[in-house]
C-alpha cells in the first residue's frame, strides 16, 4: 500500500536544485542579451571551435610526421600534398578542407619554433578581416612523443 508523502517533503525534494539555478542563470542572461551581442557570441565559439579542430588537425600531422608544419608549409599542408616535399617527409592528408572563421577569413598560422618548438597560435582576423587589437588568438602546445 502506497503512502502519500507530505506536500513540505514533496516540495524540498522536486524544487529547484542550487545546480539547476547555477545553469538557469547564464542561460537567462544569453536570453536576455541583445541579437547582436548573442550572434557574436555565437561567432566567438564556433571560432574557438574550429581553431581547436585546426589545432587537432595539426597534432594528428606531427604524429605522422614528427614535427608541427612550418610557417612556410602553413595549414596548406594539413589538405594538399606539398608540391616540393622535404626529404624523407610522410605526408598524410589530414583535412580535405581548411575551415573557415565565423566571419569568413581563413585562420593564420603561426608556429613558435624559437621558444618550444611544439607551441603555435590559430588567429582569427575577426570581423574587421585585418590585423588588429581585437584579433582572437588561440595558442596550443602538441605533446611531445615519449621516447
Amino acid at each position: 500500500m502506497r503512502t502519500a508523502i507530505p506536500q513540505t517533503e514533496w516540495a524540498r525534494d522536486y524544487s529547484c536544485t542550487p545546480m539547476m539555478n547555477f545553469y538557469s542563470i547564464p542561460v537567462a542572461l544569453l536570453l536576455l542579451m541583445p541579437g547582436a551581442c548573442r550572434n557574436e557570441a555565437i561567432k566567438d565559439d564556433f571560432c574557438a571551435a574550429d581553431a581547436t579542430a585546426i589545432a587537432s588537425a595539426i597534432e594528428l600531422f606531427a604524429i605522422e610526421t614528427g614535427s608541427i608544419p612550418t610557417s612556410s608549409q602553413g595549414l596548406d599542408i594539413l589538405v594538399k600534398h606539398p608540391v616540393h616535399p622535404e626529404s624523407g617527409m610522410r605526408w598524410k592528408q589530414i583535412m580535405t578542407k581548411l575551415p573557415v572563421d565565423s566571419w569568413g577569413n581563413p585562420f593564420r598560422y603561426v608556429p613558435d619554433c624559437n621558444a618550444h618548438p611544439q607551441k603555435f597560435r590559430i588567429i582569427s582576423l575577426g570581423q574587421d578581416g585585418v590585423p588588429s587589437a581585437d584579433d582572437r588568438v588561440f595558442s596550443f602546445t602538441v605533446a611531445e612523443k615519449p621516447h
